[in-house]
């Protein structure tokens, strides 16, 4: 999946997904479920 227009590289750990999720300069952290909701992954 790509995200954004920018190179992304995310890690997936005990259920939270960390990187730079929404631009290519934050550093964010979010739960597998709710990144699977915000990105619609099924």
């Amino acid at each position: 999946m790509t995200l954004g227009c920018h190179y992304s590289v995310l890690k997936l750990s005990d259920g939270v997904v960390s990187g730079k999720i929404s631009d290519a300069y934050t550093e964010i952290e979010m739960s597998w479920d709710d990144f699977a909701i915000q990105f619609e992954i099924d």
